[in-house]
């Protein structure tokens, strides 16, 4: 009688729970370290469970995917703008505003 793939999935997680046990028994060390690793090693598996297998997240990831998309085309000159931003000197910024004040000139005084 031919094993459905149901059947094999859970035939191999009974068989890797053996050998995982055994892992985990003998190299983590005491008690408390081994329920500590195992806690956490749910943790990740609920984590990728949730990040990448879940209908939700993968909406939130396309959402915010077509929102940059969409304001990058309707309003290119803000994306470029914060872009620009982003990598001036603040230094220079700045220097800028006290010359608008009259604080100190740098070019063409009078």
């Amino acid at each position: 009688m031919p094993l459905t793939q149901r059947e094999a999935i859970q035939l191999g997680l009974l068989l890797l729970c053996v050998p995982a046990q055994y892992f985990l028994s003998g190299n983590i060390g005491s008690e408390s370290r081994r329920s500590q690793a195992v806690l956490q090693l749910v943790n990740e598996v609920k984590h990728i469970r949730d990040s990448w297998f879940k209908l939700e997240s993968w909406k939130a990831r396309w959402l915010n995917f077509v929102s940059w998309l969409l304001k990058g085309i309707l309003q290119p000159e803000e994306v470029v703008k914060t872009d620009n931003n982003a990598q001036e000197s603040p230094a220079i910024e700045v220097l800028r505003y006290r010359e608008k004040a009259k604080y100190f000139c740098l070019i063409n005084c009078s």
